[in-house]
């Protein structure tokens, strides 16, 4: 609770004292419940003395209502104090010093890096990857087949995605996938090479989810907006907006947004795309 704490004060003349008072205890609760990841539901809501289904609420990342106004009031915050920079007022010299030097810098609109999706044809991957007949296949046969989803006439696309199960059996496919799962790291490491991105700040990702391939350039450049806020949290407007949001992404990589089944290969796909500690987590 100390980081409540220190923003209770810190907005203490925009808060609503009697509110702040009503709230507190069960801000308590909410803080401690989603930070305590060892216990079950049924356990948090005894302990708690809370209902599961409250639990189950605040565990989905919906926030106790004193936090949301309290990240609201911050957010609010860091927007004027960036607006004051922008405008130079009231700066040290320091502060000034760095508000010129960021005039030089040119910066990307913030934008996600699915903004644009290629869908490469299955038979082209087959060209690289081959038949599959052994148990398993080498990391340069992976490289190849990847190599096949980076069209020459590609424009701005940083993701590509191909459905292999036209053109394998399930078999083929599972042994394409355990492959690229013991291989992934080096595949990736290799395919920056053989795209000609060694030199550059792109990063190369690949997964494999249920017979369909997807590689992503990640964009590493200082210059991004979405590195440049890499550790800040992203949060749309309202539970409208992400769905927006997800479905139209969904839509760009061929999946449909009408069905659950879309949204679990979607997480497959993340799972694969981003590590625990990457900051480009969506």
């Amino acid at each position: 609770m100390k980081e409540v704490d220190e923003l209770i004060k810190k907005h203490e003349d925009a808060l609503d004292i009697q509110y702040v008072s009503k709230n507190y205890e069960r801000c308590e609760k909410y803080v401690a419940i989603h930070n305590d990841w060892s216990k079950t539901q049924i356990e948090l809501a005894e302990e708690h003395n809370v209902s599961q289904s409250l639990v189950g609420y605040w565990r989905s990342s919906y926030e106790q209502g004193l936090v949301r106004v309290l990240r609201s009031l911050e957010e609010d915050s860091i927007i004027q104090e960036w607006a004051k920079i922008q405008k130079n007022e009231d700066l040290s010299e320091a502060a000034r010093n760095y508000a010129e030097s960021m005039k030089e810098t040119t910066l990307e609109p913030l934008r996600p890096d699915f903004s644009e999706a290629k869908k490469i044809e299955p038979k082209d991957v087959k060209e690289g990857l081959g038949n599959i007949t052994e148990a398993q296949l080498d990391h340069e046969r992976l490289v190849k087949g990847f190599e096949k989803m980076y069209p020459k006439d590609r424009e701005d696309e940083r993701i590509f995605h191909s459905n292999l199960s036209t053109v394998y059996s399930s078999d083929e496919l599972k042994t394409l996938e355990e492959s690229l799962r013991q291989n992934k790291e080096l595949v990736e490491t290799e395919l920056k090479r053989r795209l000609g991105l060694e030199h550059t700040e792109n990063i190369v990702k690949v997964a494999n989810v249920e017979g369909r391939m997807y590689m992503w350039i990640q964009d590493q450049s200082k210059n991004d907006m979405l590195n440049a806020w890499a550790n800040q949290y992203f949060y749309p407007k309202d539970s409208r907006e992400l769905a927006r949001m997800t479905d139209s992404t969904l839509d760009k990589l061929g999946l449909s947004p009408q069905k659950t089944e879309s949204i679990e290969h979607y997480n497959k796909i993340m799972d694969q795309l981003l590590s625990e500690t990457d900051s480009s987590k969506i």
